[in-house]
């Protein structure tokens, strides 16, 4: 039969959150009266206590040394995420302003913000209705420092936290310099590198995180040990990557059948399902409108084919001896290779396998091989055959994440081979003989540490780049996108609704042909509050009128008027938010709501939420599982919360018509401002006809002798929603930021704003009238 039990004791008591191993036929047999699963649970507590060997502090600093060298030993990868700026990659600006996002909203309240509004250019997008969210609420704790080092530190962390999870997990089964063999593969594996530094892929990269927790999490099938972890990992992955969750369901599926037929216990499988039932309800809030919505969104068209055009053929999977990241349209996908001294390390551990028998090392290299084969051009015809599920990856080559596992499990079984686990033992319990293996086993690790880390950094590309706190705000995202053609923080519009009927690349452009359209009947509207995306509006008119949001319109959009629903839906090729207002003065409200798909997730994350807490409360032999989990919670919110705040904003009222052209609905800014600094206005424009003439608007700020002293003009909606393609009734926020100059006086001074046509050179006149067209919009001290 496989063994999964060391010879010797395999781990120590610190690191028991997973079982040790199941025992091999013949230590079952040692307590013939036990039944299988206790007789495991006490060797699995002797082994143990023989791995201790000494006092309480002993096991502590041994385990603390070796996160330390594990630590030490993450730099050489890590290392660059400490530096200044950010570096050129293919998706990292991307996470970056999602980063910046979230902050933005928590900042003001909104705790999950399922639709970012400064995306697309201001119109929207539904990111954290479709998109795995967990690594950038992981990123918050340090958003204090910036949304750069917030995004740079988690992953630094999420780096080395794969790390240790990987050494404890194989710890618990091979010893700890298996472990540590194990730990650096896995941190030293090529595709780490691409996730981490030219894709600069945060989420999957913080998904390599879970992999082996899920792994450790259920070999407590086998411990007799309680299911919440279990649950939490599975819902930690989905909560973190959906596509790596797809990815390993069926390497999972292989791991508790590998230990199934390795210990016959086939029954023992039975107890792994209710785990899996509690993470799907408790991530229930995100999957189930994902799976119900995303028909609702590019989402919902699929893939095609496309990847066939990602399958890696065989022999460019092994690639040179030193990995080569060069990409190009004669060279396509070059950087999605195993790489040659990783197809070394599994031969050689893979052999050793076929010698020692071990499960664990065995399960490795098959799952390697599996996930290689999955990457390459021979697995056509499965993803055929599977393309309504496996299409949704877009490519095959992000299996090479799942080798990385089974290569570091592979590996580890060599360097068990040569020690037989006896590293994990008391020095006063290994011969002399036995020492000498372990002499023999440390350098071979470092020389195949070394050989793997030097084949991935020799030709890493790290170009950096500066990056300002300008870049960081939405506006700078909208530079990128439209220097790109992309919108949403997405590469092929997979986020924009399916009412948008413009091509992403245009979004942020002037139309071809703007055409001068007939004014709205008068109408008066002020800015009431706004809370994130909602906004409460005062509205009285006397004819019926569309009103329009700036914002791309998806289910959860809905007007009320008066505290009444009203249909609520999408017009023009913009598919914009639009709701008919009634004759009368009435107080209207916007609001980006749950649906009914969204509320019955909530409530059954909610109730597999409490069940959860009350299975660990009552099934708990002591309160530490339970006091683990509420401890965790409450230094994750401890670390977000002081950076929360629960507000809206109560614009000051002001109403101004500017020709025929637009209405002044409503203003927002600081009422202070220092010498140096920036200040930032939010306007609000009611645009009350369609125009071929591209107006600008502007704020200036005087001082008490109306003189200019900071301004700032453009194009509204921070230069890329030009007045010629506003649509009648359209409600566009328009942000200016004004730089105050470092020798300004401190003292009071004056606010205006106005809009003004090129041809002929003018400022639009104003109602109520103005002197010099420009309406005031209050106070502003410079301290």
């Amino acid at each position: 039969m496989i063994a999964d039990t060391p010879a010797s004791p395999p781990a120590p008591a610190s690191m028991q959150a997973g079982p040790a191993a199941v025992p091999l036929r013949s230590d079952l047999a040692a307590a013939p009266n036990q039944p299988a699963n206790r007789r495991a649970r006490l060797m699995v507590g002797s082994a143990a206590r023989r791995w201790a060997g000494g006092t309480r502090l002993q096991q502590v600093w041994r385990t603390t040394a070796s996160y330390l060298l594990l630590a030490l030993l993450t730099l050489p990868v890590g290392a660059n995420l400490l530096r200044q700026g950010f570096w050129a990659s293919g998706d990292g600006l991307h996470h970056l302003h999602r980063v910046a996002a979230l902050t933005r909203y928590l900042q003001e309240g909104v705790l999950y913000p399922r639709w970012i509004g400064e995306f697309a250019f201001g119109y929207g997008v539904p990111l954290f209705n479709f998109y795995s969210p967990l690594s950038y609420y992981l990123a918050q704790p340090a958003a204090l420092l910036g949304p750069l080092w917030a995004l740079k530190l988690a992953m630094l962390a999420g780096l080395f936290a794969s790390g240790v999870a990987l050494y404890r997990f194989t710890a618990a089964h091979l010893g700890r310099e298996a472990a540590l063999m194990a730990a650096l593969i896995y941190l030293y594996a090529p595709y780490r590198l691409v996730d981490l530094y030219p894709r600069a892929a945060f989420a999957e990269h913080m998904a390599f995180l879970w992999l082996p927790i899920i792994l450790w999490a259920y070999d407590g099938l086998w411990a007799g040990r309680r299911q919440v972890w279990q649950a939490l990992s599975w819902a930690g992955l989905l909560l973190t990557h959906s596509f790596t969750a797809l990815m390993f369901a069926p390497f999972f599926a292989l791991y508790l059948a590998g230990r199934a037929w390795a210990t016959r216990q086939w029954r023992l499988l039975w107890r792994g399902l209710p785990p899996l039932g509690l993470a799907i309800g408790l991530t229930a809030f995100f999957w189930l409108p994902l799976a119900a919505e995303a028909r609702y969104a590019g989402l919902g068209a699929g893939s095609g084919d496309g990847y066939r055009h990602h399958l890696v053929a065989p022999l460019q999977l092994v690639g040179p001896l030193l990995y080569d990241y060069a990409t190009g349209s004669d060279r396509p996908d070059t950087y999605f290779a195993f790489g040659l001294i990783p197809t070394l390390i599994l031969a050689v551990g893979a052999a050793s396998e076929l010698w020692s028998r071990r499960f664990l090392p065995l399960y490795g290299s098959v799952a390697c091989l599996a996930a290689l084969f999955l990457a390459s051009q021979p697995s056509q015809p499965i993803w055929d055959a599977a393309a309504p599920v496996l299409a949704a990856l877009q490519f095959p080559w992000r299996f090479l994440a799942i080798s990385a596992l089974g290569l570091a499990l592979s590996a580890a079984g060599l360097i068990h081979a040569i020690t037989r686990g006896r590293g994990a033992a008391a020095a006063s319990d290994i011969s002399r003989r036995e020492r000498g293996r372990l002499w023999l086993a440390r350098p071979l690790i470092a020389l195949i540490a070394g050989a793997l880390l030097v084949s991935g950094l020799a030709r890493l590309p790290f170009e950096q780049t500066a990056i300002t706190t300008r870049d960081i705000e939405p506006e700078g995202l909208w530079q990128l996108d439209r220097a790109t053609g992309q919108t949403g923080t997405t590469w092929v519009g997979e986020l924009l609704p399916i009412w948008v009927a413009e091509q992403r690349w245009a979004l942020g452009r002037p139309p071809e042909a703007p055409v001068d359209g007939p004014a709205i009947a008068a109408a008066t509207v002020r800015l009431l509050r706004r809370s994130g995306d909602d906004l409460l509006l005062w509205v009285e008119n006397s004819v019926t009128w569309p009103l329009r949001l700036h914002a791309f319109y998806s289910p959860g959009w809905q007007a009320r008027v008066d505290g009444v629903r009203v249909p609520t839906g999408a017009t023009g090729d913009m598919g914009l938010v639009t709701a008919e207002m009634p004759v009368g003065a009435h107080v209207v409200s916007i609001r980006y709501e749950a649906t009914t798909v969204r509320l019955a997730a909530r409530w059954l994350s909610i109730v597999a939420w409490a069940g959860l807490l009350f299975a660990a409360w009552r099934r708990q032999r002591s309160k530490r599982p339970l006091t683990s989990i509420l401890l965790a919670a409450a230094v994750f919110l401890a670390a977000i919360l002081p950076h929360v705040t629960l507000w809206s904003v109560q614009p000051p009222p002001v109403a101004a018509r500017f020709g025929d052209q637009a209405q002044l609905v409503g203003v927002e800014t600081s009422l202070t401002g220092r010498p140096g600094a920036r200040l930032p206005v939010r306007l609000y424009w009611l645009a009350l006809r369609s125009t071929a003439r591209n107006d600008k608007t502007f704020v200036h700020l005087v001082n008490a002798a109306g003189q200019l002293v900071a301004q700032h003009d453009g194009d509204p909606g921070g230069g890329f929603t030009p007045t010629t393609r506003w649509q009648p009734g359209e409600l566009i926020p328009d942000r200016h930021y004004l730089d105050l100059p470092p020798d300004l006086p401190a003292g009071r001074y004056r606010l205006k704003t106005g809009m003004y046509q090129l041809e002929p050179f003018r400022n639009l006149l104003t109602d109520p009238a103005s002197v010099d067209g420009r309406i005031d919009l209050g106070e502003v001290v410079i301290k």
